[in-house]
């Protein structure tokens, strides 16, 4: 500010941000937008970023490509806390703007002001401020929108899609609000397509005032401008050693006209810019960012000149910087031009990380291939290659898990030049820095939490228990995602600064925190950082079960620390409050990212050792997990996290499923093959690669823990269309076989009630709505099922009788035939009738109806004791059998395809 206008109550774009900060109605800031031609980051970072942060905002910073004031290495939150990107131009990227975005209120300073600490500090700066509030704007802030529109589509003016997007955003926001009533006479002009000169009227005028901290080296500028207004009298003030001019060129231009000179002090630099005109008593002025320069005044940025931004209004005092008079010999032969800083010549926009990976935009085709380079920091030693931009192209799409806040450069060998480097920039996550509107009043954990803290310290966890319950009461079903731009209830599809599933991530993370959100989606999960910047597991030595499968070697997954001996009940007790607060019967579940991270949580205490071996009651929490994590309506769940969640499901069920029979009768077996009833079609989805995270190493005594080939097995089981494939552990265990000619299944073994076991392979079979037909036999004794739902006929051997019976929904044939006593089952049609005498109408229907003659079952069943061909009259065989029923000649032996 001017030494006149010093007291005034605004000082700079951090004044703004403070003045919104102290605010009586404590409104929350939505958009904090920041453009300049040099740009601080550290500087930034400091002074403004954590303040904008809390008020609500997103931050974006925006400055010329080749103007960085700053070493990567002293940047901290770019990409992570706010968006910076780079704009290049023919000309200078030169704008200096503040937006404060609002719900109702819309803040805007114009002005010559840098983002750094002189620009917003230590410089002799000039700003004008427009407010608007209730919902309103100013025509001025209207101007601001439509610039913004023009500004992200204009050929002539680079800068990376998603950045053009966001101001895209921003503009439709400010455009669409009401206009009130204002100043007319306040407009924002811009020279996008129009130079500056040719929207300035035209004289006479009374007085004409002029300064800037750079002038032309011809002076034309001013002269031009003294041409156009045509004053009586012209101030021209300049600081002898700090303005940039050449004296004899621009007395030279000055030759013919009235203009006086006036030196100000150097006690700080005068880095405003002022056009200002006198009619009267009555002041007008151009205020902004334009210098007295041809590029700045006299050039459109679409005919090659800088990019500019300014405000013409009536001056309500004189702005024009006092001094001493000076003569124009004092200017002769002085020049204090200095080598401007050239242009990049390779210039990488922006970075941006989401979903599918990293996406990175240069200014402008080359002619050789540009390598891209990415480094945790920018410290010396730390950059790798991560891929190619080719000859011809702009745009590279990387899937590497680059976390938000690395910084990214890009490299090219140019003949006869060597290695040419453009600025760098920073990979920045649109959702990691969204608007964070009410973010503190809204649901979340209190404290940012690692399971390896739960399992070492028990206050800690009896903090998270506690927590966790609160959490689930008041967290809605299902998450839903805020759109980037802060309204409304979605994304927009496609959007790149809307990008759904890295939004729903950041969601996750701002409700339970980052290491729980790398539990619930995995190592791999995008937008959050890489695993070197987490806490880690303590490692323990080792202790290998016999049989351990060698080919696991459990890549990529971290041992769980031991729970101390003391304490592993209250785990037990904690776990179980953690399953009952998210497996809950008596309310709507909550949603499925807390169900899926107790999942996580659960799967690393059983590797933990928390349970002994003899101890099973593990096994009806896990049960009740992996039943609740099937999604039901209102879930929300994103496409994105499908396949993750199917691969936790699979663990859940590995565990499940160890040391037990699908198809026993055992309680654990029950529990088992109850759970997979439920699971099994989401667990044929799973993607064993998705799992490895969860396939922990057993290094604690009495560690249970999934092997990547159990994993694999388990999901191929589910993925298989055989109807027994669910009893072949127990076929296998009990020295069973079983063929399968032409649909008829035949299974032998030493088992004492073929009945039951026919009825299990029956019900097994039909389950695919197919007719079932097996015949059990175990010595002597066999008995022949044909089950066409809801209709079954049995024949038993001996016995001799048929017997048909109706199977309701339901039961099955083995909940029917559970007891060895068929006498007293249930759905008896009719009475039994003797094989010898002509078979009832029902019987001869069922069995027909599946595609066989009843007679040929019968002799199957009396005569039949053999594999091979008999001759005729003698015994009837599968093959015979086939040949009469018309049936396949397929065959299928039951066998360990393990």
């Amino acid at each position: 500010m001017t030494e006149e206008t010093s007291s005034w109550r605004f000082a700079s774009p951090l004044s703004l941000v403070n003045d919104w900060r102290d605010r009586a109605d404590q409104a929350s800031l939505r958009e904090l937008v920041l453009f300049g031609f040099t740009v601080d980051l550290p500087f930034l970072e400091q002074v403004v970023v954590s303040t904008a942060r809390v008020l609500g905002a997103r931050i974006t910073v925006l400055g010329d490509a080749g103007q960085g004031m700053y070493d990567p290495i002293d940047v901290r939150l770019a990409g992570s806390s706010y968006l910076h990107s780079l704009v290049s131009c023919t000309g200078a990227f030169h704008p200096k703007l503040a937006l404060l975005i609002g719900e109702e209120d819309v803040w805007m300073a114009v002005g010559s002001g840098n983002p750094t600490l002189s620009g917003w500090g230590a410089n002799d700066e000039l700003w004008t401020v427009v407010a608007s509030d209730d919902g309103g704007v100013h025509p001025a802030i209207a101007q601001a929108g439509e610039w913004l529109y023009r500004l992200a589509t204009m050929p002539e003016v680079k800068m990376a899609p998603w950045c053009a997007e966001l101001l895209w955003h921003i503009a439709t926001d400010l455009t669409g609000r009401p206009i009130t009533d204002g100043m007319t006479e306040v407009r924002l002009l811009d020279n996008l397509d129009l130079a500056f000169f040719d929207q300035l009227p035209r004289g006479p005028v009374d007085e004409l005032c002029l300064y800037a901290p750079f002038i032309d080296p011809t002076g034309e500028a001013v002269r031009r401008l003294i041409e156009r207004f045509e004053p009586r009298e012209t101030i021209l003030a300049v600081q002898p050693r700090w303005t940039s001019y050449d004296g004899s060129a621009l007395l030279n231009a000055l030759a013919g006209h009235a203009v006086r000179l006036r030196l100000l002090s150097e006690t700080h630099l005068r880095h405003g810019k002022l056009i200002q005109w006198r009619v009267g008593d009555r002041r007008l002025g151009l205020v902004g960012s334009p210098n007295l320069s041809r590029g700045a005044l006299m050039r459109s940025t679409a005919e090659g000149g800088n990019c500019e931004l300014a405000v013409l209004s009536p001056l309500s005092k004189d702005l024009m910087p006092s001094g001493e008079s000076a003569s124009r010999e004092t200017m002769t032969g002085r020049s204090t031009i200095r080598p401007s800083r050239s242009s990049p010549s390779l210039v990488l926009l922006g970075a941006l990380v989401h979903s599918n990976g990293l996406e990175v935009t240069l200014a402008r085709p080359q002619s050789v291939d540009v390598r891209i380079d990415s480094s945790p920091d920018g410290s010396p030693q730390s950059w790798r290659a991560v891929g190619v931009i080719p000859a011809g192209e702009v745009a590279l799409l990387l899937t590497v898990p680059e976390a938000p806040g690395s910084v990214i450069r890009a490299v090219m060998h140019r003949v006869g030049i060597g290695v040419v480097e453009s600025p760098p920039v920073f990979a920045v996550s649109p959702a990691r820095c969204a608007p964070r509107v009410a973010g503190e009043q809204e649901p979340r954990l209190r404290r940012e939490y690692t399971v390896e803290e739960l399992f070492t310290d028990p206050v800690l966890a009896r903090r998270f228990t506690a927590d966790l319950v609160q959490l689930v009461e008041v967290l809605p079903r299902g998450v839903r995602v805020r759109s980037a731009a802060g309204s409304g209830d979605g994304v927009a599809v496609g959007s790149s600064i809307e990008d759904r599933w890295t939004a729903h991530l950041e969601e996750c993370r701002r409700i339970l925190g980052t290491s729980f959100t790398r539990l619930i989606y995995g190592l791999g999960a995008s937008g959050l950082p890489d695993s070197s910047r987490l806490s880690l597991w303590n490692h323990v030595s080792s202790v290998k079960d016999e049989g351990e499968e060698e080919d696991d070697p459990q890549e990529g997954a971290d041992a769980p620390g031991e729970v101390e001996s003391a304490d592993r009940h209250l785990y037990r007790q904690w776990a179980m409050r953690w399953v009952d607060a998210v497996t809950r019967k008596d309310a709507e579940l909550p949603p499925l990212l807390t169900r899926m991270l107790i999942a996580g949580i659960y799967i690393k205490l059983l590797a933990a050792g928390l349970w002994r071996l003899s101890d099973d009651s593990w096994r009806e929490p896990l049960g009740r997990l992996a039943q609740a994590l099937v999604p039901h309506d209102g879930d929300n769940v994103p496409v994105e996290s499908r396949g993750r969640l199917c691969a936790v499901i699979a663990t859940c069920a590995a565990l499940l499923c160890q040391d037990v029979f699908l198809t026993g009768g055992r309680p654990n077996d029950l529990l088992a093959a109850r759970v997979w009833a439920t699971v099994k079609p989401l667990i044929a989805e799973a993607d064993p690669e998705l799992a490895e995270d969860m396939l922990l190493p057993p290094v604690q005594p009495r560690a249970r823990v999934v092997s990547a080939g159990s994993l694999r097995r388990l999901i191929e089981l589910a993925a298989t269309d055989d109807p027994l494939a669910e009893m072949r552990a127990e076929i296998d265990a009990a020295g069973w076989e079983v063929t399968e000619e032409g649909g008829v299944w035949e299974i032998t073994g030493s088992f004492s009630n073929p009945t039951l076991v026919a009825a299990r392979l029956a019900t097994k079979i039909g389950k695919s709505g197919k007719p079932a037909v097996v015949l059990a036999r175990a010595g002597t004794k066999q008995t022949l099922i044909v089950w066409r739902s809801p209709e079954l006929v049995l024949l038993s051997d001996p016995g001799r009788t048929w017997r048909v019976y109706n199977i309701t929904t339901s039961f099955s044939p083995e909940s029917r035939f559970a007891s060895a006593d068929i006498g007293s089952v249930p759905g008896l049609i009719g009475k039994p009738r003797s094989v010898y005498l002509a078979p009832s109408a029902e019987v001869d229907r069922v069995i027909s109806s599946c595609g066989f003659e009843t007679v040929a079952l019968r002799d199957l069943v009396l005569r039949g004791r053999t594999h091979d061909d008999a001759p005729e009259g003698g015994n009837v065989s599968l093959k015979s059998l086939n040949r009469r029923s018309n049936g396949g000649a397929s065959r299928q032996v039951m066998g360990d395809s393990r």
